[in-house]
């Protein structure tokens, strides 16, 4: 661990602080385990027990969380991964004697682990994807899907669905949330990896009556659409556990007859 600086400006970024204390403190905590070029091994368990080793934490979902607002970046270099802090170099300075890095940078590697952050046309002073930038961020990244009653749903209208049913599902929490390009950015990407619609609704309303999510454990609320969709791995496990219910209730039925 090493000693690092943090300006006033953390504690009123605009993203930030859309993120729960915890993230935040983990995000303050890489800077310390960083080189002096922001970059270190990507373990999650080494991270949990060097940062946060008292709390009952995923941070491994934590580190998508701050990868997917673009904080850093998660990428592989052969067998071994890696976390680049983003601008680590323009808000710290490191001490003149601490060794050069010797982690190989994203750039020069294509092989992420996570999507890399790009730019998107924003609204004017508003930093909302227009609807045409939508369609540009969707374009060529998603597979055609059935149409439905004779008509196939366009990229931006998948998208949008999946938004207004999260918003939806928690009318309090998202009464002032937007479609901002990180949200339009994971639904996007889960659905380009052949991930259903249906199955991101599922995850959705499942993430609805979990404590942990829904932050009945912890007082914190974690649900925002981009987290949930943060990874595939975490739509999928999600959307099983409604898929799980109805297994377990059909056998049941089997086994006693009749309605249960």
């Amino acid at each position: 661990m090493r000693a690092r600086g943090i300006k006033p400006g953390f504690f009123v970024n605009a993203d930030l602080v859309q993120l729960p204390p915890l993230v935040r403190l983990l995000f303050v905590g890489l800077w310390c385990m960083a080189d002096r070029a922001g970059r270190l091994k990507d373990s999650p368990m080494t991270i949990k027990l060097t940062v946060l080793p008292g709390d009952d934490c995923d941070v491994d979902q934590m580190l998508d969380a701050l990868a997917a607002h673009d904080f850093i970046v998660r990428y592989q270099v052969g067998d071994d991964c890696y976390i680049q802090v983003q601008n680590f170099t323009k808000h710290q300075s490191p001490h003149i004697k601490e060794r050069e890095s010797t982690i190989p940078a994203p750039d020069s590697h294509r092989t992420s682990t996570v999507q890399q952050p790009c730019s998107h046309p924003l609204t004017p002073d508003s930093g909302l994807l227009t609807t045409d930038s939508i369609e540009n961020l969707l374009s060529g990244e998603m597979p055609d899907l059935p149409a439905e009653n004779g008509s196939r749903p366009s990229k931006t209208a998948l998208v949008r669905a999946r938004f207004d049913h999260w918003r939806a599902t928690f009318p309090e929490e998202t009464q002032r949330l937007s479609l901002t390009k990180d949200r339009s950015r994971a639904i996007s990407a889960r659905l380009a990896e052949g991930i259903a619609p249906r199955t991101i609704d599922e995850a959705v309303t499942n993430a609805r009556g979990d404590p942990w999510w829904n932050g009945a454990r912890d007082g914190e609320w974690k649900a925002d659409i981009k987290t949930i969709c943060g990874k595939g791995s975490t739509v999928e496990n999600l959307a099983a556990r409604s898929r799980q219910a109805r297994t377990g209730l059909e056998r049941l039925r089997a086994e006693y007859g009749g309605d249960a």
